[in-house]
């Protein structure tokens, strides 16, 4: 089964200027990600952007960047998928790829053992999609909902069994048969888990959760 890695990184980002480039622990974001990714089992490793930043960066730091991303693709409104069969439909000119490991900038959470264990997971399911999520037992808002009515009122309480749910982290990790995801969708007939910790789940979309994340990487020494 063979396996490719797509790193996607555009230029812009809504609620923080330049996320992938700002300095997370002394670097910039994206780093963690390739960092994470060159360490683990696998080896063909690519970078779909715009930015000329980011592909100076990813190709001082050894990784492919083979096209600059189209700006209609590198849009708030982009859709994931979108991206993922663009670089799919290049692929075919590079080489035989049959899974596609998808990873975003904003999980610097996420490790090489992740990775490693996720595809361990996807060979021994024989998945067709694994996604990283967490156990909805580590989230105690869900026991927490409020139902308003359209004054603004509280009508009643909800409480949510988290029992059998899961809640997907970003994804932190994606990982998809390329002939799925050519048919339009990154979820195929079987879907797998992967689970992470709700600490290190952390999917960067403000600047609370890049600072809070800052914390959690000090914290448990993730640059080792």
């Amino acid at each position: 089964m063979s396996f490719v890695i797509l790193i996607p990184a555009r230029s812009g980002s809504k609620r923080i200027k330049n996320k992938n480039l700002k300095l997370f622990n002394n670097h910039p974001l994206i780093y963690w990600t390739i960092k994470a990714a060159k360490k683990c089992s696998i080896n063909d490793i690519f970078i779909s952007t715009d930015s000329e930043e980011i592909k100076k960066f990813s190709l001082l730091n050894g990784i492919n960047v083979p096209f600059k991303r189209p700006k209609k693709l590198s849009s708030d409104n982009s859709l994931m998928i979108d991206v993922a069969k663009h670089f799919c439909k290049w692929l075919e000119n590079y080489g035989q790829f049959k899974n596609l490991i998808l990873l975003q900038p904003t999980s610097p959470l996420r490790t090489w053992k992740d990775i490693n264990d996720a595809v361990k997971i996807f060979k021994k399911k024989k998945a067709d999609t694994v996604v990283s999520a967490y156990d909805s037992k580590e989230l105690k808002e869900l026991t927490k909902l409020m139902q308003i009515d359209k004054t603004g009122d509280i009508q009643n309480f909800t409480d949510i069994n988290p029992k059998n749910l899961l809640v997907r982290n970003g994804p932190s990790i994606l990982i998809s048969k390329i002939q799925t995801i050519k048919s339009g969708s990154f979820y195929g007939k079987k879907i797998v888990p992967f689970l992470m910790k709700k600490k290190f789940s952390i999917d960067i979309d403000n600047i609370d959760e890049f600072e809070i994340s800052e914390m959690v990487h000090k914290k448990f020494k993730m640059d080792d």
